[in-house]
């Protein structure tokens, strides 16, 4: 599925810090997260959608949500979209769906054109089945269900419709004059009172009246489109705006909102109104006052048709260019709209001060008391690579192309240079050692920095080349990461650690420690590393990474360890780190959560390769350097999205290959193959969901999974139930499970009655091959003298055959090559002989290859056989025509002069360009190029018979440079 990922905050307003609550009162700050804070993604066609235009969006008790299209209804899993359209055998009238929604008992209402009326109901063994209801053909907008099963129907022409329960259809209002009443939008307000949104304004319907609404309630007499409820309030909305009133007296619901025509109104969960409009989008009206959403910071379309907030709180939008989803995400991400300079990130610190220094492609940025600073240096504005702050010095900036900066009292101090003694200006790495030295790594070797000294080479700073990580552990040694692996430095020498056995693991990103163990990010995983022993174990792909390629890790308060790398942000507990490198092999895999766009990145590329590329801040939060901004997260938050516990369902079960209606249970099956697909419909994090999945009789333990599909086989006889369970990645909480039963039958051979009977069988088998055996044996020396026979006649047909393919051309009939050369050197020595003229032609079908390869071989060889047909019709008696090889002829033409020969050659060539080739085979004409040689009685001797066919093989390369469909005559070269 693709998901085109639009990020609000971009283009509409400024990100609220996550810190805002350090630096400024938040005593009256509304809860509601700001409309241009919720990250969005973006469904269309290209994703499987049957249409861009989203009617109606609304979700079952299940967990599915459902979308109503012009090209039919839509079931949607979080991964995957359904769609039942005309042929789907649901019942519907028609595959444009206009509206879907729920009833208080959980059922499913679709309406839509042709009078489309179908639920989705559930029958007391849990299975859903479909019915549809007879109403009048006209488009139905909305649908209301009663508690005593009536249901309410606001459709095109006839107005508002109830359905009693016996399935009868009345009209409920009396239409004004001749013109047809259009309801567009129903609110049963209570068991008394229904709001009906029309062309004809808003109506109040009770058992004792009708009441039209109009200028003396506060509503102008316009067309309303929505009705709903608010604060207690009724609100409606229409050509002319919004209003909002206690049922009987109406007033503008926001100057703002005056003149708009607004389509649809929809409160959530946090009483927030959202309304949508015809041709300006998206509003909500919340705590935070009116804010809007257009197509200039996200909406694929400006008509907004369909809005639903499903179970867990996300925001659906339905417009005319596709479905939006607006959520909260567990990252947040800083970018050049936010105030930095570049969005291609590379490093960052926390500074002692608390803010975070950021240096990106741009230069270098700080973040502090919740705003985005820029320096006024120069050099803070080239390519930044690499930060370090020493306790005394100061904050050292590695830059990409300009050498090493020096910040201290809010300036650049001192910049150093290869002029100065870099031994690079692209500085990768900074860090300080005990004996206050400052290390920096670059390309081309280690320098060290000390005021007293300036900047120095390294001890054997060849060996540091291409350095990216550094370390000094508590026993001060010095480690070094490097693009061709890892050094120690002992005794001024570094010397090389043997990473071979970890993976064969190389580049050493990142050195982090922890416990008394050095965590390397390499290339080949995560080296958990005991430099006391000099071993370690590697966390890699095998062991559930969804990276191989680890940029930088850290582990965060809560026990989170973090990774960064190519393909997302990784993150697993400590704990089953712990576990998986104090067993070998690992009981399981690693329970893993990989963020990505769909997580609140912008970009989930993180970067790599300099240092430090990851943060923990001191409020636990987690900043990652990506390929497009600083992307952050709270792990004390991350709970929040793991509250909702995805329900599973069974979506499809195949049994030998074939897919079965009943996804609830079967009474048997031989127990060959049987594939059961599920999902769990968890839609904030759909990619972290996880499965829990066990065939009671059949395991004794539950496994645990990503995987969306169970499939066993060869299954002996017994009783089965499949459960399945879907949780999101390191949550506790597991959904409403879901279960198939079936059994398995013991199979013929399995049962006694079936040995009984083989017994009888064998017994009753023996005695009638002893009776068979003599009259076999009687037959058999009369079958061996007729096998004989047949044999003999049998190898002098086969001995005839091959006598005859010796000749012959097996695909075309003609002679061979063979044949051809012993016939032609005959009339070569004849002619000789008796002072006789001889014309040899050589042809050569046009283009053959082109044929082959575009209508198979054997259409070419059909062709070939048509073409040898054509030929032996147009031919002498006396001409001899022979398949040489391929698509290549000769014809000999005995006691044939060169014009003779020539007009013979030129008949050939017209008639095969004329003749139309078989209808079945080709659509095009063939045409041949021939080349000619004649030999006269006035010409020397010819060395040998194959010198007139070299003769002839030149003129036909001379045909062929000549454009072939055409005839040449050898011309010997002139003297």
């Amino acid at each position: 599925m693709r998901m085109v990922m639009l990020l609000c905050s971009l283009c509409f307003s400024a990100w609220v810090p996550i810190s805002a609550a350090t630096e400024t009162s938040t005593a009256h700050a509304p809860s509601t997260p700001a409309l241009s804070s919720y990250f969005q993604e973006l469904w269309t066609s290209r994703d499987g959608l049957p249409h861009n235009t989203i009617n109606g969006i609304t979700q079952t008790p299940d967990g599915y949500l459902w979308l109503a299209t012009w090209e039919g209804l839509v079931r949607f899993n979080g991964a995957e979209f359904k769609v039942y359209d005309l042929y789907s055998d649901i019942g519907l009238a028609d595959a444009g769906v206009q509206n879907v929604t729920v009833t208080d008992a959980g059922e499913l209402v679709v309406v839509g054109a042709r009078g489309t009326f179908v639920m989705r109901k559930q029958d007391a063994q849990g299975r859903y089945y479909w019915q549809n209801y007879e109403v009048p053909s006209t488009l139905i907008n909305k649908a209301v269900a009663n508690p005593d099963d009536t249901i309410w129907l606001a459709t095109e022409e006839f107005g508002l419709l109830k359905q009693q329960a016996n399935g009868q259809v009345e009209p409920y209002l009396e239409t004004r004059g001749s013109r047809a009443m259009h309801a567009y939008d129903i609110l049963r307000k209570d068991q008394t009172q229904l709001f009906v949104a029309s062309d004809r304004g808003l109506i109040s319907v009770t058992k004792a009246k009708v009441i039209y609404l109009n200028q003396q309630h506060g509503l102008p007499e316009s067309s309303m489109f929505a009705v709903t409820q608010y604060q207690d309030q009724v609100v409606v909305a229409g050509e002319q705006g919004v209003f909002i009133g206690d049922g009987n007296t109406f007033a503008p619901l926001h100057p703002q909102l005056l003149n708009k025509n607004v389509i649809r109104l929809y409160t959530d969960s946090s009483a927030n109104l959202w309304l949508g409009t015809i041709n300006d989008g998206l509003y909500r009206l919340s705590s935070r006052g009116l804010e809007h959403l257009s197509t200039n910071n996200g909406l694929p379309n400006a008509r907004v048709i369909s809005i639903y907030e499903d179970h867990e709180r996300s925001i659906w939008v339905g417009t005319n260019g596709g479905m939006v989803r607006l959520r909260d995400t567990p990252f947040d991400t800083f970018t050049q709209a936010n105030g930095i300079a570049d969005n291609f990130v590379r490093t960052l610190i926390q500074h002692s001060d608390g803010s975070i220094w950021v240096g990106s492609a741009g230069g270098l940025n700080r973040f502090k008391q919740g705003q985005w600073q820029s320096f006024n240096d120069d050099f803070t504005h080239h390519s930044i690579l690499s930060l370090y702050e020493h306790p005394e010095y100061g904050v050292f900036i590695g830059s990409y192309t300009h050498g090493l900066g020096l910040w201290r009292d809010g300036k650049i101090q001192q910049v150093w240079t290869r002029d100065d003694g870099l031994l690079a200006n692209e500085i990768r790495a900074i860090t300080g050692t005990h004996d206050g030295y400052v290390w920096i790594a670059t390309p081309n070797g280690l320098n060290r920095y000390h005021p007293a000294t300036g900047i120095e080479a390294a001890p054997q700073a060849d060996q540091a080349r291409f350095s990216v990580s550094l370390y000094q552990d508590q026993q001060r040694r010095l480690w070094l990461g490097t693009a061709r692996g890892l050094f120690v430095l002992s005794d001024d020498r570094f010397e090389k650690v043997d990473l071979s056995a970890f993976n064969q693991a190389e580049y050493v990103f990142d050195i982090f420690p922890y416990q008394g163990h050095l965590w390397f990010a390499t290339d080949r995983g995560l080296i958990i590393y005991d430099p006391a022993s000099q071993t370690g174990q590697v966390v890699g792909r095998k062991h559930g990474l969804s990276a191989e390629k680890i940029f930088q890790v850290t582990v965060d308060p809560y026990d989170n360890v973090w990774m960064s790398s190519n393909r997302g942000i990784m993150r697993t507990s400590l704990s089953s780190i712990l576990v998986l490198t104090a067993t070998d092999p690992a009981p399981q895999p690693l329970v893993l959560d990989t963020f990505r766009e769909a997580d609140g990145l912008v970009s989930s590329q993180a970067n790599g390769g300099s240092n430090p590329a990851l943060l923990l801040d001191d409020e636990g939060h987690v900043w990652v350097p990506t390929a497009y901004g600083v992307a952050v997260i709270d792990p004390a938050q991350l709970g929040r999205f793991h509250e909702y516990a995805p329900p599973s369902a069974i979506e499809e079960v195949v049994i030998n290959g074939n897919s079965l209606s009943d996804t609830v249970s079967l009474a048997e099956f031989d127990g060959n193959r049987i594939s059961i697909h599920y999902a769990g419909l968890g839609f904030s994090m759909n990619n972290q969901i996880r499965y829990r999945t066990q065939l009671i009789g059949y395991e004794q333990q539950p496994r645990h999974t990503q995987a969306t599909f169970a499939e066993f086989t060869n299954l002996p006889p017994g009783t089965y139930e499949f459960v399945v369970t879907a949780y999101y990645g390191n949550s506790d909480l597991q959904g409403t499970a879901a279960t198939f039963d079936f059994s398995v039958p013991p199979k013929l051979y399995q049962r006694a009655s079936f040995w009984v009977a083989l017994a009888v069988l064998l017994a009753l088998s023996l005695w009638l091959f002893v009776r068979m055996r003599v009259r076999v044996l009687q037959s058999r020396a009369q079958q061996l003298e007729q096998q004989v026979a047949e044999k003999t006649q049998a190898l002098q047909q086969q001995a005839q055959r091959f006598a005859h393919l010796a000749q012959y051309d097996e695909l075309t009939e003609l002679p061979n090559r063979r044949s051809f050369n012993r016939d032609f050197e005959a009339a070569v020595a004849t002619a000789q002989q008796h002072q006789l003229p001889l014309s040899l032609a050589v042809i050569d079908i046009d283009h053959f290859k082109t044929i082959n390869d575009t209508y198979s071989h054997a259409v070419g060889d059909q062709i070939l056989r048509w073409i040898a047909k054509l030929m032996q019709q147009e031919l002498r008696s006396g001409d001899k025509i022979a398949r040489w090889g391929g698509e290549e002829f000769t014809l000999l033409m005995t006691q044939t002069e060169a014009a003779a020969a020539l007009d013979i050659a030129e008949r050939l060539r017209q008639s095969i360009a004329a003749a139309t080739p078989p209808a079945d085979l080709i659509d095009r004409s063939i045409t041949i190029s021939i080349g000619l040689a004649t030999y006269s009685p006035e010409q020397a001797e010819l060395s040998s018979a194959s010198s007139l066919l070299i003769q002839a093989d030149q003129a036909l390369y001379q045909a062929k440079a000549a454009g072939r469909n055409c005839v040449k005559t050898y011309q010997p070269p002139a003297h």
